[in-house]
């Protein structure tokens, strides 16, 4: 049977977060499928299942870590060799590589030396610097897309001409909004999205919300429920000794924000740093009115500016909390426009354009 050409996407860890999210996203678009995706996976995970609930052809290899002793030995092109053999014998020729971030580079540029089919990184990290960036032989690619306009103007300058620009993008079903009908009343129960990292501002909500309870004595006592385990960093320990009388959940790691999303009517995203901002999108998609950082590409959006509030700015954030309480009816009502600027701007089919260019162009090169 004749070798048939492929897309081939690599990605590590396969546990659902952003990157994961986002790359099951754009594989099953429409707008990817004449190119044949292929998903190369270290382990089984959610990501993996994806491609199987989709019939979309996957590979299990794991590989060693790329800067480890072992990679550098060879074991990095070694793995190479061995995941094109097995990609061989399903008649499988990769025509473009794609890295799904910048870890994933090294073994993506061995691919495709081997194989001799261009390599496409997408950049996701916000925390990369540049010394991640040579680390990775990211200037290697044959494209680079960075995700959101901070990354993209960061990389820009380490590579002396403009990265191409990665918009994420939600799939139709995305944008069936079946939440219950909304609170008359302020809600109590209020979802705070992230995880325990520091840069996820949960310090600055805790800050904000020992700021309310003391300067309004008629403001509720919250129940605040945390989509992570409870941070051990310093300042967030410190914080927990104030006497709260909201009590606070650290509900875990949760699959998916639509799987707690039923049950609450406003959620807070206090991050200080996102490269694009998916999970307030995602809260806001589900029915739930998000009041979140002005950070990654929420600033642009065109948010109410009382939906919105500066990064590490705690007193900011509690003039807005304060300003929920007191007027939640007529802020949560913008909802519906919320939710329709989300799809204009956000829907896979629009924000794959300037991808699948590059996949067309590419395609072309290497036939």
């Amino acid at each position: 049977m004749a070798s048939t050409p492929h897309t081939i996407f690599l990605q590590n860890r396969t546990t659902r977060a952003g990157a994961q999210t986002s790359l099951s996203r754009l594989v099953t678009s429409p707008s990817i499928t004449p190119y044949r995706p292929v998903g190369i996976f270290s382990s089984t995970g959610w990501l993996s299942n994806q491609f199987e609930q989709h019939k979309l052809p996957l590979l299990i290899h794991p590989w060693p870590s790329p800067r480890s002793i072992k990679a550098r030995l060879g074991g990095l092109k070694n793995a190479a060799k061995q995941i094109l053999s097995e990609l061989h014998k399903q008649n499988i020729t990769p025509q473009v590589i794609v890295a799904n971030d910048h870890q994933e580079c090294l073994l993506a540029l061995e691919l495709g030396k081997l194989s001799k089919a261009p390599v496409i990184a997408i950049l996701r990290s916000s925390g990369m610097n540049q010394k991640d960036f040579v680390k990775y032989c990211v200037g290697e690619c044959d494209r680079i897309f960075a995700v959101g306009n901070s990354l993209q103007a960061k990389v820009s300058k380490w590579i002396n001409q403009t990265a191409s620009l990665y918009l994420e993008g939600f799939n139709e079903e995305e944008f069936d909004n079946n939440h219950p009908p909304l609170s008359t009343s302020f809600p109590h129960h209020i979802l705070l999205a992230g995880t325990s990292s520091p840069a996820k501002g949960f310090p600055d909500f805790l800050k904000a919300l020992a700021e309310v309870e003391q300067t309004r004595a008629d403001f509720p006592s919250l129940h605040c429920t945390f989509t992570c385990e409870m941070p051990s960093d310093p300042e967030f320990m410190e914080l927990l000794s104030n006497p709260f009388r909201s009590k606070l959940n650290f509900q875990g790691r949760v699959d998916g924000l639509s799987t707690v999303s039923t049950n609450f009517d406003f959620a807070i995203h206090p991050s200080r740093r996102e490269t694009f901002g998916m999970a307030p999108l995602e809260l806001m998609l589900s029915g739930i009115p998000t009041l979140c950082s002005d950070t990654g590409i929420l600033g642009s959006l065109g948010l109410p500016d009382e939906w919105l509030f500066p990064i590490e700015d705690p007193s900011s954030l509690a003039q807005r909390l304060i300003h929920w309480f007191d007027n939640w009816p007529s802020l949560a009502s913008h909802l519906a426009e919320v939710q329709t600027a989300i799809r204009h701007q956000f829907h896979i089919n629009n924000t794959s354009k300037s991808f699948v260019k590059a996949l067309e162009e590419l395609s072309i090169q290497r036939s």
